[in-house]
């Protein structure tokens, strides 16, 4: 059958087509974490990231003739996500923090003590969730993944360099027992309903800082964000339209 082009871009015209750039993370902390403002406006700092996917460990079969790799239980792969850092590094501090519940604050009390570095945290004190929610092209979430059990596998190291004038990103790799995933679908012309981009993000205590976030964005980390100022502002005007 040869290829059709004009079915190909009707089929396209009806769906759509998903865009990297489209979309925002909420942080939820766990419990035992204090509550900071911090991880309600990661929302705007978190410049990349990566929907979660996963592998099928399996068993090798053979009673007779060709291997049978017979599937059973599932392994979730850690998601990658980069932070633009503030100048006092307030992020990753905040990382750290979090990482602290699990294997003691030795880094903050500057103990020698070989004590301090074994206070293991308990399972239940350190985990929270990530929502990861992908959005079209009206502002309509689309798809919205949750990571279950969730916290920063894997803060990486920052390079520092004479010779660039780059700002910092900070990749932290969340680890995560399951994902659950919703995918939403909309007849044409159909705006936000209850469950917006807005009301979630004013679940997640953002709302009173979204007037200034996209000015900040550009306005302090310069021209060489203007990708990432426009994805600001495409939530931005995505709950103001």
């Amino acid at each position: 059958m040869s290829f059709d082009v004009n079915k190909f871009v009707a089929q396209t015209n009806q769906t759509g087509l998903a865009k990297e750039n489209n979309f925002y993370v909420i942080v939820n902390l766990p419990a035992k974490f204090s509550e900071s403002n911090l991880s309600r406006e990661l929302v705007f700092r978190m410049d990349t990231a990566s929907m979660p996917g996963r592998s099928i460990q399996t068993i090798d079969n053979r009673h007779y003739g060709p291997l049978r790799r017979i599937g059973h239980l599932p392994t979730h792969l850690e998601v990658g996500t980069s932070i633009i850092l503030s100048e006092d590094m307030r992020e990753k501090v905040f990382f750290e923090q979090w990482q602290d519940l699990i294997s003691g604050d030795y880094r903050a009390q500057e103990s020698k003590s070989p004590e301090k570095h074994s206070n293991i945290g308990y399972y239940d004190d350190y985990v929270g969730t990530v929502e990861i929610v992908q959005f079209n092209e009206k502002s309509q979430e689309t798809h919205v993944v949750k990571l279950i059990e969730a916290y920063p596998y894997q803060v990486q190291p920052l390079n520092l360099s004479w010779a660039s004038e780059e700002f910092h990103r900070l990749n932290v790799s969340f680890s995560y027992r399951y994902y659950t995933d919703k995918t939403k679908e909309y007849d044409k012309g159909e705006r936000m309903r209850t469950d917006s981009l807005l009301t979630r993000l004013n679940k997640a205590g953002v709302g009173g800082l979204i007037g200034t976030a996209a000015g900040v964005l550009s306005g302090r980390v310069g021209p060489n964000v203007t990708a990432a100022a426009g994805a600001a502002n495409k939530v931005l005007s995505a709950i103001y339209k």
